[in-house]
């Protein structure tokens, strides 16, 4: 039975997203958000409308390149054990998509539609999915209840829920328990998790399966081709790699990096891997380090390049 707060979101969100779409013509970040899905729907049915009717069919949720990597061994476990497996991908971030969009072992990897009810039903009626599988968080209401009432079988994986944040805030609580009790099953990396799910949230059908993010690093350790180039520069040395950084992080480290007596290298993977950002983050990274014999430029401008 739906609760009275995701009854009212589900009326709400299209006046929302409305007003947000007027925003977005103002508002850079909300322009890339919409400008995106243009043709969102017409392209999902053109790469769907061959798929096979018949096998199991899986829906992958994650919010960008670091949810991604925990669905990843996810994902290759299903696969290897159902040959019949058919799986979608949706990003809710451009970088993650952008990333991401070729990944060999989905059928379609594609934008998350903004959340509001004509687009959940849209998604749920080209995809028509027997499992969603929602990584860590990115909840979007009108999409999972469209999928419950399509039959769908809803899991969380790779769920968490750190200390201090929004879901214990008294406003939202009994909010995120709604939500959380949409979940069929839910898969907690830790038993702490496991207990504030069942006794603060009141969902039962969980369990502790550990973070799927870390059988995906011991993967990628066994492959160490595509980074032989890095290891004259970082050959017996202690190494700082920060990844997934965003620009109000990047002052934080590096002068807290700068400051250090006794520096680590560091390997610093951005957010936004494009070319503008790349330029940008080189240039700080010049003014900062190479202008006092810091850093290799040889390297940078390589990577830059490439």
């Amino acid at each position: 039975m739906k609760s009275s707060i995701l009854i009212l979101y589900k009326y709400f969100a299209d006046l929302f997203y409305s007003i947000l779409r007027l925003i977005a013509f103002i508002n850079p970040t909300l322009s890339v958000l919409y400008s995106v899905r243009n043709n969102l729907f017409k392209e999902l049915k053109n790469n769907t409308e061959n798929i096979p009717t018949s096998g199991v069919r899986i829906w992958v949720h994650v919010a960008s390149v670091g949810e991604f990597e925990q669905a990843r061994p996810v994902i290759t476990a299903l696969k290897n054990k159902y040959s019949d497996l058919i799986v979608f991908v949706s990003f809710l971030s451009n970088s993650g998509y952008d990333a991401r969009k070729n990944y060999s072992e989905a059928s379609v990897v594609f934008y998350h539609p903004i959340d509001t009810h004509f687009n959940a039903e849209k998604i749920i009626s080209l995809l028509k999915p027997d499992y969603l599988l929602l990584m860590r968080y990115d909840f979007w209401p009108n999409h999972l209840l469209e999928a419950k009432r399509y039959g769908t079988k809803l899991i969380l994986v790779a769920a968490v829920l750190p200390d201090n944040t929004y879901y214990f805030n008294p406003l939202l609580k009994r909010y995120y328990q709604d939500i959380f009790q949409l979940f069929d099953r839910i898969y907690s990396i830790s038993s702490k998790d496991t207990f504030v799910f069942r006794n603060v949230f009141k969902c039962q059908r969980v369990e502790t399966a550990g973070d799927p993010r870390f059988d995906q690093v011991l993967l990628r350790s066994k492959n160490t081709s595509k980074v032989d180039y890095l290891k004259p520069y970082f050959e017996n040395k202690i190494v700082l790699i920060a990844g997934s950084v965003r620009t109000q992080d990047e002052a934080i480290l590096l002068n807290a990096w700068q400051k250090l007596k006794k520096r680590p290298a560091l390997v610093l993977v951005p957010h936004e891997v494009n070319i503008n950002n790349m330029e940008r983050l080189y240039h700080d990274l010049h003014n900062r380090l190479i202008s006092k014999g810091q850093f290799p430029e040889a390297l940078l401008r390589k990577r830059i390049s490439n």
